[in-house]
């Protein structure tokens, strides 16, 4: 049935046959692996990008999460240059301004400290009280240990905010270094105040507590009016 020499040509061609099926397979396992790299990464960018486009960013602040939503993968800050002149900016032009979640509100606290100005020499008394020739000027005289002190100094700083910048507001407090400024003004007791008017000089010198700072208040609109009161049992006829 074979002729001579058939032989090795068929073994040949089997041997052949079996090389190329096993290069085969191995091209076929070599497709399986890249492919399977590939969609392996291809998971892995898509769950990159999905963690980022939930992750909280955040400008300057942390933002706050529950506690199953905390994660450590993603934050966002802004170059230190860029933050350190952004802050510069913030305490430069929104001090007046507290940033909330809906928008901003006035910060009425940092305005009403600038209302008031401390004085502790004789050189500033001179110079901010009895120099003034523009606006008048009311004087508050006190003691960081007074209990009276403390109970009016509410209804004295609303009463500079209200009247502020028409009318300047000063106050001296009482110290070891400037309790000779007390007595050479001549301070009987404290809390006591004084209402300086730029034509007048010192117009006014009383008490100035919790019971009488409504008398206080009174006086010093008759000034702010360009009026004065006079006694029941005097005038003119």
């Amino acid at each position: 049935f074979f002729k001579i020499g058939s032989f090795p040509h068929f073994f040949h061609t089997r041997r052949t046959s079996r090389q190329q099926n096993r290069t085969n397979d191995n091209m076929v396992v070599r497709f399986r692996k890249n492919t399977l790299l590939q969609l392996c990464t291809l998971i892995t960018m898509g769950t990159i990008l999905l963690v980022h486009s939930f992750a909280p960013m955040s400008l300057g602040r942390r933002t706050a999460l529950a506690p199953s939503l905390q994660t450590s993968l993603f934050a966002l800050a802004s170059p230190p240059a860029e933050e350190e002149k952004n802050k510069k900016k913030r305490n430069q032009d929104d001090d007046d301004w507290t940033p909330t979640r809906g928008g901003f509100l006035p910060n009425l606290t940092k305005r009403r400290q600038n209302v008031v100005e401390q004085v502790l020499t004789m050189e500033d008394y001179k110079t901010v009280v009895v120099d003034e020739e523009d606006t008048m000027v009311v004087v508050r005289f006190y003691a960081p240990w007074c209990k009276a002190c403390r109970a009016v100094e509410p209804k004295f700083r609303q009463l500079a905010h209200e009247y502020s910048p028409s009318i300047k507001f000063v106050e001296v407090p009482l110290t070891r270094q400037n309790a000779f400024l007390h007595q050479g003004l001549g301070i009987p007791k404290l809390p006591f105040a004084h209402i300086y008017h730029p034509t007048g000089g010192l117009v006014e010198e009383m008490s100035m507590n919790k019971k009488t700072f409504g008398d206080f208040r009174h006086v010093l609109e008759t000034y702010i009016d360009g009026s004065c009161d006079l006694p029941q049992d005097e005038g003119f006829e």
